[in-house]
């Protein structure tokens, strides 16, 4: 679900996928650019004034550091699964299960953690529109993958 360079990766990915198994070019295209307009989707969604932005921002470039840090580790897992999904040995299959779930505990940490700092400088119902505009983009992000990402065989 996220952020600044993370899944650009995806775009070193696409050729070194076998055939049968590649992260589309739309896919790609759609990461980067919600990558790109993140920042400004996000801020311009929540209708701030200056002075909430000025507090909020280097918050949120930090929170899209870390985020980004995530999705690097995503990338290397798609990338890990896609190597090995046509016969993927139960002890390959245990290995990347924990490390979903490695990634999903550490997203949520990050999350809690700036929903904090964030409503330090926000009131309560700016900080669930952020929520809420991640989300979103997360979700347009996930929606592409899970048409790209096989299932285990």
């Amino acid at each position: 679900m996220k952020h600044t360079v993370s899944l650009l990766c995806l775009v070193a990915l696409v050729p070194a996928l076998p055939s049968s198994a590649q992260v589309r070019d739309e896919t790609v295209l759609t990461y980067e650019v919600i990558q790109d307009e993140r920042k400004s989707l996000v801020l311009d969604a929540l209708d701030l004034t200056a002075d909430q932005r000025a507090a909020l921002l280097p918050i949120f470039d930090a929170y899209l550091g870390e985020m980004s840090q995530i999705d690097a580790a995503r990338v290397a897992l798609i990338k890990e699964f896609l190597a090995k999904y046509k016969s993927i040995s139960d002890n390959d299959a245990a290995v990347l299960l924990e490390k979903v779930v490695t990634i999903a505990q550490k997203e949520l940490e990050v999350r809690q953690k700036y929903l904090a700092k964030f409503g330090e400088v926000l009131p309560p119902r700016k900080v669930l529109r952020l929520w809420q505009v991640e989300n979103k983009l997360d979700t347009i992000i996930d929606a592409q993958l899970v048409k790209d990402i096989p299932l285990a065989r």
